[in-house]
């Protein structure tokens, strides 16, 4: 049987040259220079100053990709985005965490923030799901951004987390939510929550164990 690991491995290595784009891409092309977006799982060089009108006509095709690389921009706090909304933790349901996170309806929160014990078992989460494998042991970053400083690029509130970690970037934009931070290292979240068999108290626990190793400021918390 595939470990939980191996998932998200194979999953990262199809995609691997949409992440080498991503970590260096630049913030802004050259003029005249082809601009690289990432279209699903593959990523192409596209310069419609110069492709044939054929190539043109077949890249029409396919939906407008995400280009991966960061913007800052006069946009709201992420955590106004669920204001007014009802705030559950999804455990009540008994619903998986995908269903969980594609509920728009709903504002969701973390039910274990600061629990001595619940940190503990997220500790344990955080390695057998393979998250140290892209964020670190520590979560500190690895070939993917730090996951306990300050800067969570779509929003760093308990609603926002969930979705990103279950449903991954990409999903987590097709929701509405967009970049409001900028990291050194870009690159596509995966969906873990979707990959392995990451249920909602999963989810929690290790976004509990996360807080425990916060970096940052006291007035940037915003759980």
């Amino acid at each position: 049987m595939i470990s939980q690991w191996k998932k998200i491995s194979i999953a990262m290595l199809v995609s691997g040259a949409g992440i080498l784009v991503a970590c260096n891409a630049s913030d802004d092309p050259a003029p005249n220079q082809p601009v690289e977006k990432s279209m699903g799982t593959e990523v192409v060089d596209v310069d419609m100053g110069s492709a044939p009108a054929a190539s043109q006509a077949e890249s029409s095709k396919f939906k407008e990709p995400i280009v991966l690389a960061a913007v800052d921009q006069p946009i709201p706090d992420a955590k106004e985005e669920v204001e007014g909304l009802p705030e559950v933790s999804g455990l009540e349901d008994g619903k998986s965490a995908p269903e969980v996170a594609k509920d728009t309806s709903i504002k969701l929160k973390n039910p274990f923030t600061g629990d001595a014990d619940k940190i503990e078992e997220g500790k344990k989460k955080w390695f057998s799901f393979g998250c140290s494998g892209c964020h670190g042991g520590g979560g500190g970053g690895g070939m993917c951004p730090s996951a306990i400083n300050e800067k969570w690029v779509y929003g760093g509130n308990d609603d926002v987390l969930f979705r990103l970690i279950t449903l991954g970037s990409d999903q987590l934009m097709a929701q509405g939510h967009v970049r409001v931070k900028k990291e050194s290292v870009v690159a596509p979240m995966p969906q873990v929550g979707e990959m392995t068999d990451m249920t909602t108290e999963d989810v929690w626990l290790v976004l509990t164990y996360l807080r425990s190793k916060f970096k940052g400021r006291d007035e940037k918390i915003e759980w």
